[in-house]
């Protein structure tokens, strides 16, 4: 009877850890130069214009994981615009891969490589990764000898995308549905928190789950509008109440957490700039108005500490003008940091979600 009531109590305690969400902190590094650092999407825009001088309240947002076997750890960054994993391997050369810890996937006995893939840079295959609990066996990632980030602050080795699988070059599943699949969590969702704060070390992504510690409020949902990228409609944009921008066309707020600042068409984004009219001396940054962003039935706004350079007595914006976006616009980590954000995956319904920071997290 006592071995029938362990076997039943230990049975009970795996039901309750399967399939619970996945907790994978985020490390807050401080951008030190005027870089701007952008995802794979923003870099096929054209040319991107950078901070005038350096940014002292921009952070870059990464994490650990462990992949092959032995196990070797590096650091790694999520991309809501990007669907594959990328790693850099032990051969690179590029700024990128300079003092950081690379991948031998010689060194893994668990690596299996995928011959379908053919390349002189790259090789695909297959290894196991640990992240924030959560054990991947054959997870699918490309080794690359050219793995180059746009900002030499990045301390990532790797990167691993959440966008929708549909348009994977490697033909993958991304880090999700991968952990779906390997019953690490029950939930297609996944949820962001970026602390605001220098030096805050409690931001995340939770796979499988939400953290109602964060955020107060009802989480407010709208429908993703595009199969590729976690993007949803805009309807326009307003400073106090003052419309400076609509959209006469379908247009798109992409979200990205590879993306600092926040991206759009050049006639807008100095249609938008000049309504602001950002002294450089700072001598009206009291006075600046909110920044909302009408995303369907909801209005999201940004403080002025968010979309301002404040360095000193010298001031400037921080919307810079995308020349191939169109009439989108990339809401990157400035956003971010000003909600507590979901993206839910479920199939034929996948939508993305608001709510509002707890006030012990908030700007003002």
């Amino acid at each position: 009877m006592q071995r029938v009531i362990v076997l039943l109590v230990f049975a009970l305690v795996t039901l309750a850890l399967a399939g619970s969400p996945v907790y994978i902190p985020l490390t807050a590094s401080k951008l030190d130069d005027s870089e701007v650092q952008y995802s794979a999407f923003v870099s096929t825009l054209g040319e991107i214009a950078q901070p005038k001088f350096k940014n002292e309240g921009m952070m870059i947002y990464t994490t650990q994981a462990s992949i092959g076997t032995p196990a070797q750890t590096l650091t790694i960054s999520f991309d809501l615009t990007f669907s594959d994993a990328l790693i850099a391997a032990s051969d690179c050369t590029t700024s990128s891969c300079r003092g950081r810890q690379l991948f031998n996937m010689k060194k893994s006995s668990t690596f299996k490589r995928n011959n379908n893939f053919q390349s002189n840079q790259s090789v695909v295959g297959t290894d196991t990764v640990r992240i924030g609990g959560a054990t991947l066996r054959g997870y699918t990632f490309a080794v690359t000898s050219t793995f180059e980030l746009p900002s030499k602050d990045n301390p990532s080795s790797g990167v691993f995308g959440l966008a929708g699988s549909a348009y994977a070059i490697l033909g993958a599943p991304n880090l999700l549905t991968a952990m779906i699949n390997a019953g690490a969590i029950n939930q297609s969702i996944f949820s962001i928190y970026l602390n605001p704060k220098q030096g805050s070390t409690d931001s995340f992504v939770l796979f499988g789950g939400t953290d109602s510690t964060k955020y107060s409020g009802h989480i407010h949902y709208r429908p993703v509008t595009s199969n590729r990228f976690w993007a949803v409609r805009l309807v326009s944009i307003t400073l106090d109440g003052d419309r400076v921008h609509y959209c006469n066309n379908p247009c798109r707020a992409v979200f990205s957490t590879l993306d600092p600042y926040i991206y759009g068409p050049p006639v807008e984004v100095r249609k938008i700039n000049n309504a602001l009219n950002i002294s450089k001396d700072c001598s009206n940054y009291y006075t600046l108005p909110r920044l909302v962003f009408h995303l369907g039935p909801h209005y999201l706004s940004i403080p002025r500490s968010s979309y301002v350079n404040r360095v000193n007595n010298q001031c400037e914006s921080l919307l810079f003008e995308a020349p191939l976006l169109r009439q989108n616009f990339v809401l990157g980590n400035l956003f971010l940091r000003s909600y507590y954000t979901v993206f839910d995956a479920t199939a034929g319904q996948p939508r993305i979600g608001w709510a509002a920071l707890m006030p012990t997290v908030m700007t003002n």
